[in-house]
Formats: C-alpha cells, structure tokens, sequence
C-alpha cells in the first residue's frame, strides 16, 4: 500500500510540471501571434527612432544655395539673410542638384524649396543656432539670381498663373490659354481660366487664411484639357490657406501644399 501511494505521488508530480511547461509553451505563442509582422528582408525599427515630421510653418523658400567643403548655405532672397542648411531631411537631394549643375565649386545656384527655419546646435561652437530645414526640393533655376529684399507681390488685382497642380507641373502647349485666377479684394471675387473654360466665384481672407466658394464655370467641353481644370477646380474648393514669397502664391490644404502659380506681368 505504502508503495502505491508512492508511485501515485510521482505520476501527480509528473502531470503538474507537465501543464505548467505546456502552459508557458502556450503563453509564448500567445505573445508571438500578438507581436507586430515583420516583412521579410525589413528590420523592426528601434523604439523612439523614425523621421520627425515637420512643424507647421512649412514654407515655399526661395534663395541662393552653395556647398563647399562639407559646408552648405542658404540666402533668402526675399530678406538677404544667410543661413546654414541642416543635412537632414531631404538636404542630401538638393546637395546632389547642386553637385549636378553647378558651374564652378561653391558658386550660388538659385533653388526654390518646401522648408522652413528651426533652432539646432551650433556647427561650431557652443550654442543654439537658425538653420534651414529642406523639406523638399521643388526647383533649381540655373543662371538665375535673386535681388534680396525684393517684396512680396500682393495677392489681390495680381494675374497668378498656375504652375503646379498636385505636385506635378502644368504644361501649357503652343497657342493655348494657361490656367490662372485674378482676386479682386474690393469684390471679394476671382475670375480666370481652367484650361478649358472660364472660372468665377468668391473667396474669404483673414490673414492668410483663405476660402473659395461658389466656384463656377462655363460648360465647354476640352478633350486635352477637361483632366486639368477638373484637378484645380478641386483644388480651389479645398484651399485653407496661402502663402507668398516674392512672385511665387502657394496654396495650401491645411499644411499640405496642393497647387503653386507664379505673379505674370504684361507690358
């Protein structure tokens, strides 16, 4: 009897360790069925790494660019300051424009970018310093120059032709009407053109924040055009906001930059 209670004893022991390791065996594949899927040929990025994004003074900057000798600069041209550019963000592509173009090592090349101006540590030196931030490369104009402290172009009774749609450039064939808008501020209303019919309507102002509403238009139909009038008319419903910088008008969705038209003067 003593003995078979003994054997009894060993075969309760043997079952409890075994549950408790096919418990932990379930718990493990618990937790690695709740973890995030990795793609294959990725790494899982550590925690607190990642690109910050940027603040919401993202402006269209429009300046003489230089790099030489692991140095890099910025000069407004709407306020003459100079500043150095961070090697961060989307520097490393306007870097390799300037290296593409330039005439000479360290001659200026006139550059147009979506950016903005933050505090960083001195590059020499203790101390805080402005630096410019590229948040991307919109242009490189070669053998243009900027005349600093040329004032910005008023955004009333100014014929703005449109530029850019989307991110991507408008391209006007010979013989054809370019996209643009006229406000007048004493109306409160704009006129232009779509590419394919006349555009009317009214707008709201309060400092920079701006509104189009009762857009419309004739009813003509353009095959080779309809695509691109559509898109800015789209584009003017869901504007909050512009910005100028010398003959450039940014427009604005939110903090998103949706379309850019250029100031045009006629003799």
């Amino acid at each position: 009897m003593r003995r078979r209670m003994t054997v009894l004893m060993m075969a309760a022991a043997v079952f409890q360790t075994s549950c408790s390791s096919t418990a932990g065996a379930d718990s493990r594949i618990a937790a690695a069925e709740d973890a995030p899927a990795i793609e294959a040929g990725k790494r899982a990025a550590p925690e607190g790494t990642g690109t910050p994004s940027a603040p919401n003074g993202v402006v269209r900057m429009r300046g003489l660019f230089a790099y030489m000798a692991d140095a890099a600069t910025f000069v407004d041209c709407r306020t003459g300051e100079r500043l150095p550019v961070a090697m961060e963000a989307d520097y490393l592509a306007l870097e390799r424009a300037y290296l593409d173009n330039r005439e000479e090592p360290g001659r200026p090349l006139l550059v147009i970018i979506d950016g903005y101006v933050a505090e960083r540590p001195a590059m020499e030196g203790d101390g805080i310093e402005n630096v410019v931030i590229v948040g991307r490369l919109v242009e490189i104009r070669v053998g243009e120059l900027c005349e600093p402290g040329k004032p910005d172009v008023a955004l009333r009774n100014t014929y703005w032709k449109l530029t850019t749609i989307g991110g991507r450039p408008v391209e006007v064939t010979s013989g054809q009407r370019e996209p643009h808008i006229i406000l007048d501020l004493r109306e409160m209303s704009f006129k232009g053109y779509g590419g394919c019919n006349q555009l009317m309507g009214g707008f709201q102002m309060d400092g920079n924040n701006l509104t189009f509403g009762r857009i419309g238009s004739t009813k003509r139909y353009c095959t080779e055009t309809m695509e691109l009038e559509s898109s800015f008319l789209q584009a003017l419903g869901t504007v909050t906001r512009f910005d100028i910088s010398g003959e450039t008008l940014t427009l604005y969705r939110s903090e998103e930059i949706i379309a850019l038209l250029e100031a045009r003067y006629f003799d």
